[in-house]
């Protein structure tokens, strides 16, 4: 889990808190310092309960490989919010959208999407 910092919430630090976060599209910071935390206190705990340390390097291997997967997830899922702002600015600033009131604003995208 990652930990977010807001400008304007508390720390979010659960993955339902943190995935409606990003589909409100209002994260300020990311830092994965909690996940790597956990990930050390999970070496430590491994290495206590396995003395065969060719299946802890195994165990742990796939513990980095599936962090390493959610942080690209995390980041993929920020760049796509990103061009999505950046399509919903460029479209705002066009001539078309300045005619759109804001109340209908949403019945007036629906008009663009049909033609």
């Amino acid at each position: 889990m990652a930990t977010v910092y807001m400008s304007h919430r508390p720390l979010i630090t659960t993955s339902e808190d943190l995935e409606q976060t990003y589909s409100q599209g209002s994260v300020n910071d990311i830092t994965f310092q909690r996940q790597y935390e956990e990930l050390g206190q999970s070496v430590v705990s491994l290495m206590r309960e396995h003395h065969n340390h060719q299946e802890m390097i195994i165990t742990l291997r796939q513990m980095i490989e599936n962090r390493a997967e959610k942080i690209r997830n995390k980041t993929l899922l920020l760049r796509d919010m990103k061009k999505q702002a950046g399509y919903l600015n460029r479209l705002y600033s066009s001539p078309y959208v300045v005619k759109a009131t804001v109340p209908g604003y949403r019945e007036f995208f629906m008009e663009i999407i049909r033609r």
